[in-house]
């Protein structure tokens, strides 16, 4: 996820990791100053293999980042929220996980 917000960051962009703590569960966010996801994204960036652009045919991306993280946040009873940052402009991911 880290990788992939560096990525789509344009150069001087912003890359913001924070942890929150709210009513008995952990917030991991990471927001990118990017493009943010596209419509298609929203909706399937979590299913296995899929990758949205072009750029993602290189060897270093199989389209699996944001299903092993929604994956091992449903193992621990969370989920994961992909959304494009009104602050930002570009891209939000949150996992939530109870404790």
């Amino acid at each position: 996820m880290f990788s992939n917000a560096v990525e789509h960051t344009p150069q001087g962009g912003n890359v913001t990791f924070e942890i929150w703590e709210n009513n008995n569960e952990l917030s991991f966010l990471i927001t990118d100053t990017g493009k943010g996801f596209s419509d298609e994204a929203l909706k399937h960036a979590t299913e296995q293999f899929f990758m949205d652009d072009d750029s993602r045919n290189s060897k270093a991306h199989y389209g699996i980042g944001l299903y092993v993280a929604a994956s091992i946040a449903k193992k621990h009873k969370g989920k994961i929220i992909l959304e494009n940052s009104a602050v930002e402009g570009g891209a939000k991911v949150t996992i939530q996980i109870p404790y």
